[in-house]
């Protein structure tokens, strides 16, 4: 891996570890719907400071408008480090649809990190359930990993375009019209949002970091590598999640340290 590969991973592994702890604080002041919106109209007027082009592709704003909703309502209802394993169900989505829509396949040591890395989600993931965390909550995270894989693919569809496509201008276009998208029913039902420092630190890091940065991170990431290799070395936030939860006084049980090593090493495994 060159070193600006390393350094847009680095960026993703840790504002999207993070982002699970900030974002499930601030769900006690906002509904999904209602912090999904204040989050991409935010991480919007971050990414305007980068570029005032637009790129404008309805279904990549469709998709990660849905998956920010689900992921976030599902989040109300699992612990946090629960969400991120089970989220990373989605590279086994996304490289199927990646074959299927772009004809991409799994060289021997992808194909082996793959393997290796659904065994260590698989533990993870099954002790986890038994947890503080609710069958909704985990229904709506492992259907997120649909809509991530999705948008995932569309990425690396539009990044395979070289650079006649600004990834920033893609990741802008999709903040705006995701907000369009979901202003409507927000209209239609509306629910207080109750600002206080917490909710303002907790959209600070979901709209930054979190926010604008994840996106951007997660493309350039695709526009170097095949999305299974990307969607791989993904493992590597819920064992980082994991390792925030347990400095917060909640560490993981043996078997669910066992499936974190045993992903970890299926990353590392892909690297090869």
């Amino acid at each position: 891996m060159d070193r600006a590969s390393a350094g847009w991973l680095g960026l993703y592994v840790v504002g999207s570890a993070l982002l699970y702890f900030f974002v499930k604080a601030g769900l006690a002041y906002a509904q999904p719907l209602e912090y999904t919106v204040l989050r991409f109209v935010l991480s919007a007027a971050v990414l305007l400071a980068l570029t005032r082009s637009l790129t404008l592709n309805r279904y990549v704003a469709l998709l990660a408008a849905a998956s920010s909703v689900v992921w976030a309502w599902g989040l109300m209802l699992v612990l946090p480090a629960t969400s991120a394993s089970l989220s990373y169900f989605m590279p086994f989505v996304a490289i199927i649809m990646g074959f299927l829509a772009l004809g991409e396949r799994l060289d021997k040591w992808g194909a082996a990190g793959t393997a290796i890395g659904a065994v260590g989600v698989s533990l993870y993931a099954v002790e986890s359930i038994r947890g503080r965390n609710t069958a909704l909550g985990v229904g709506l995270t492992l259907f997120n990993t649909v809509l991530w894989a999705g948008y995932t693919v569309l990425y690396r569809k539009i990044a395979k375009m070289g650079k006649s496509v600004d990834m920033s201008s893609v990741n802008l276009s999709m903040f705006l019209l995701g907000t369009v998208m979901m202003l409507p029913f927000v209209a239609l039902d509306p629910s207080p949002v109750r600002f206080n420092l917490t909710l303002i630190a907790s959209l600070a890091w979901a709209s930054t970091m979190g926010g604008a940065l994840q996106f951007l991170s997660w493309s350039r990431l695709l526009e170097r590598m095949s999305v299974s290799r990307v969607t791989l070395l993904s493992y590597l936030v819920p064992a980082a999640a994991a390792g925030i939860q347990a400095v917060m006084g909640e560490p993981p049980d043996p078997l669910q340290a066992l499936g974190l090593g045993i992903m970890v090493l299926g990353a590392y495994v892909a690297l090869r």
